[in-house]
């Protein structure tokens, strides 16, 4: 109180304290998950977005630090980020925390990392909690191998099919595609991959050798698409016999000297062959 005109006697007591109670709502604190593909070469960032429900009238603030989860620093998949005390100011409501991750043309499938907070101040963490998830895309193409599983009837003989099945695999799906399957000079296929036990495809096709000896067995995979690379098999060893062959003949029981007479000869094949 000032500029009081007194009349009479007046005594003034002590001076009064307001207080004014902070009634507002505490702030929660939350922080986003983030994804973006790895790129080949070179870096990249990932923004993490950290936000208050609601400005504050005072200073939020928090430690902020990364940990590896399948994304390793040690792998140079990102860039560690130690432990620092942020603060969103005073009728802010939020600030971005930019964590950078490098690319590399080696396929490893999506891998992942986290942004941490901890020792808040003047806010509390959401439901969500306080962990983001950095996702880096796999961007690779995935790389495959394809062996020979199985060649029967072995050995086979000239002119017999034989079945021939074949495995390919890579390392996180199912490879698409179609794989042919050679002697070295006969073969079968294009044969479209089946598949299989994750992350398996299978196919199998009848190649037939059309002349004897020790053939080696190659299967070649060809991608459906960019996804995935091709590979071709290890040489397969697989022996090609000669079938059994009888000559028959058919004619009269007797004949005349000098005369003509009529013989029939006929070669068979007691085995698939010729």
């Amino acid at each position: 109180l000032s500029n009081l005109i007194a009349t009479g006697d007046v005594s003034l007591g002590s001076a009064a304290l307001a207080t004014i109670v902070d009634d507002d709502i505490t702030p929660t604190l939350a922080i986003t998950s983030v994804s973006a593909p790895e790129g080949n070469a070179g870096s990249s960032v990932m923004s993490f977005n950290v936000s208050l429900s609601s400005p504050s009238g005072l200073d939020v603030s928090f430690s902020r630090a990364t940990a590896d989860d399948s994304a390793m620093v040690a792998d140079s998949d990102y860039v560690a980020l130690a432990p620092q005390t942020l603060t969103i100011p005073a009728g802010s409501s939020s600030l971005i925390i930019p964590v950078t991750i490098n690319g590399d043309t080696t396929f490893e499938g999506n891998e992942s990392f986290t942004v941490n907070l901890s020792a808040i101040s003047n806010a509390t963490l959401s439901s969500i909690s306080g962990i983001g998830t950095g996702t880096i895309l796999e961007d690779d193409q995935e790389p495959t191998t394809t062996t020979i599983t199985s060649h029967a009837p072995a050995p086979s003989l000239v002119g017999q099919p034989y079945t021939v099945s074949v495995n390919v695999a890579a390392q996180t799906q199912f490879p698409t595609g179609t794989v042919t399957i050679s002697d070295g000079t006969a073969s079968c296929g294009p044969v479209s991959l089946s598949a299989a036990t994750l992350p398996n495809s299978t196919a199998s096709c009848a190649l037939t050798s059309t002349s004897i000896g020790s053939k080696n067995l190659i299967a070649s995979y060809t991608p459906a698409d960019s996804a995935f690379g091709a590979s071709s098999s290890v040489g397969t060893p697989h022996q090609v016999n000669a079938a059994n062959t009888a000559i028959s003949v058919v004619g009269p029981v007797r004949s005349r000297i000098n005369q003509p007479t009529t013989f029939t000869f006929a070669l068979s094949v007691n085995a698939p062959g010729g």
